[in-house]
């Protein structure tokens, strides 16, 4: 059966048990069944036992180099894992144990993983706050972009407007020099002779057409001046604020419990025991994993909002995942 395991304070023949800060007692709370250990396989418990009997070392001795009750140390020679607390301080505990007796690490902790289950995965996400959707960030225009366009659009009205003044200026002249009528020269009357002479008519003289005078070029207009205008600078855009993904943990402890605490990354936040009362606080990236024994004494909070812990208890120990999407 797995188990796992809760601190208390306590020691069953002591009479102030509660109170006694050095007595230390490991209860058991059954969740669910593990998968069964490989057949035949035998724990690290032999070859600890066996090195302390060689060195001749009592349970005595190594439980106070190891500063361990004899209980722990028993139970650690017995492969009663289940009277221990989680894998993490199992594994501790046999790494220093094999250390004090001259016993390689490695084996020790091969022979722990071969009939020790693994642990329970955590069976609850909650959601706490509905997903925020991105805002779609509009297509910014390049800097200078619509200050070359106005300036284009400027001269372009200029060199049609100098176009229009030219062709009218050279109609004009056109008109002007076309339109005279010419003048014919007026009939010359001989006077009558004193004789009574007939008056001839005298034919008057061919007059040559006149040549056309060239035609006045018009003046050279100088194109006009553009004056430059100067266009206001463009209002730079603020850079949009990266929006934080961490939340705010909170955990309260009225009493004594032992908690396992790793943010999104598996860092762990707070691991051991915790002697109430107190507060811990944490900013970290979500999700939170969590393993929180004697929950009775625990309360959660995730952004300020309270975490119930009940749907998630097996016996006195709550184990979750709090996420924040």
């Amino acid at each position: 059966m797995r188990s796992q395991a809760i601190r208390y304070r306590c020691d069953p023949g002591s009479p102030t048990a509660q109170r006694h800060v050095s007595c230390w007692r490991w209860s058991v709370m059954t969740d669910e069944t593990p998968l069964p250990p490989e057949s035949g396989a035998e724990g690290p418990g032999r070859l600890l036992r066996e090195a302390r009997e060689g060195k001749q070392l009592s349970l005595h001795a190594v439980a106070d180099a190891l500063h361990l009750r004899v209980a722990v140390v028993q139970a650690l020679e017995g492969d009663r894992y289940d009277e221990l607390p989680p894998a993490t301080f199992s594994k501790g505990y046999l790494k220093a144990y094999a250390k004090l007796v001259e016993v390689p690490e490695a084996d020790v902790l091969a022979a722990f993983e071969r009939i020790h289950a693994p642990e329970p995965e955590f069976d609850a996400v909650q959601k706490k706050r509905k997903p925020q959707q991105a805002k779609p960030t509009p297509p910014r225009t390049p800097k200078g972009e619509g200050s070359s366009r106005r300036g284009l659009l400027w001269i372009a009205v200029l060199v049609g407007a100098v176009a229009v003044a030219l062709w009218a200026v050279r109609d004009w002249d056109d008109i002007r020099l076309g339109g005279q009528p010419e003048e014919s020269p007026p009939p010359i009357i001989e006077e009558a002779g004193p004789e009574g002479e007939p008056v001839q008519e005298r034919e008057p003289p061919e007059v040559s057409d006149p040549e056309p005078e060239p035609a006045e070029e018009p003046p050279q207009l100088e194109p006009p001046v553009v004056p430059e205008v100067e266009l206001p600078a463009p209002t730079p855009e603020p850079e949009p604020v990266p929006e934080t993904t961490e939340a705010r943990l909170t955990l309260r402890f009225a009493g004594e419990s032992w908690v396992d605490v790793r943010d999104g990354e598996n860092n762990p936040l707070v691991l051991g025991v915790v002697q109430g009362p107190t507060t811990r606080e944490f900013e970290a990236e979500p999700p939170f994993s969590m393993v929180i024994g004697n929950a009775d004494v625990v309360a959660v909070e995730l952004d300020g909002e309270p975490v119930d812990l009940t749907p998630h208890r097996r016996g006195r120990v709550a184990r979750l995942t709090l996420d924040v999407d």
